[in-house]
């Protein structure tokens, strides 16, 4: 039986009132949190001790990247630190790389690759911003981002001081930079660095929001931070990077 006829047999049954077969159903998707069997044991941690520091709010990046080369996704989570300092303080903090054992589990390989990292991490962005053929990494944080150059080897070099990544660069003032996207604007076959910031923001200078009783004290809502302006910087095709922000408006 034609589409069509099917489709004119129904109309005719159902004008009826007579039963029609009821169409097969799909089946359930359930999913199962498969992370501890894994071998995924990350745990984020944003320093959190009471004080309602706005920082604590916003932490948590994630980027799959192949950074061994071998076809199969990579994980890499960004962490916290220990708040006022924005120093990662002990291991809980670190951040972590995960290899894909190709088996459905992962190894933590973060002290040999060298990604435990520093600062107030929040956001990462993951890309080959040399065209070596290797992605590298490039970490958004609280007051300090940082640019991780794949080796090829396994291991990975902090450049961001080389690169001309360090400092808050037109902002005049530490930066909180919370997401970070690449991008080839200018169609020069190389990528350059786009950088979303949130807020004005040091440890000791939340507003008091809620109450100032023990246990009522909350979190502000982002309208009570001055906003910091975006970035976008250039890539110069030798390994360092320019900011243009102004120029391109």
């Amino acid at each position: 039986m034609s589409r069509r006829h099917f489709l004119q047999k129904s109309s005719v049954a159902a004008a009826a009132g007579l039963w029609l077969p009821s169409l097969p159903t799909q089946p359930e998707i359930r999913f199962t949190n498969g992370a501890a069997a894994a071998g995924l044991d990350f745990t984020l941690r944003n320093g959190a001790t009471g004080s309602k520091y706005q920082v604590e709010t916003v932490t948590g990046g994630l980027g799959v990247i192949d950074f061994d080369g071998d076809g199969w996704p990579d994980l890499f989570c960004v962490n916290g630190a220990a708040l006022p300092s924005l120093e990662k303080t002990g291991p809980e903090y670190a951040n972590r790389l995960y290899r894909n054992n190709r088996d459905g589990t992962f190894s933590d390989v973060t002290a040999k690759a060298g990604l435990a990292g520093q600062g107030y991490g929040m956001g990462v962005a993951v890309a080959d911003y040399d065209n070596d053929g290797h992605e590298d990494i490039f970490v958004a944080g609280v007051h300090g981002n940082h640019l991780y150059r794949n080796n090829g080897d396994g291991t990975f070099t902090d450049v961001t001081a080389k690169a001309g990544l360090a400092g808050s660069g037109s902002l005049g003032r530490p930066a909180w930079t919370v997401a970070a996207c690449w991008i080839d604007y200018d169609n020069d076959g190389l990528l350059d660095l786009f950088l979303s910031n949130y807020c004005d923001w040091a440890p000791g200078l939340d507003p008091v929001c809620g109450g100032i009783a023990p246990g009522t004290r909350a979190y502000c809502h982002p309208d009570k931070y001055r906003a910091q302006p975006m970035q976008l910087f250039h890539n110069n095709g030798d390994g360092t990077f320019t900011e243009i922000t102004q120029k391109q408006g």
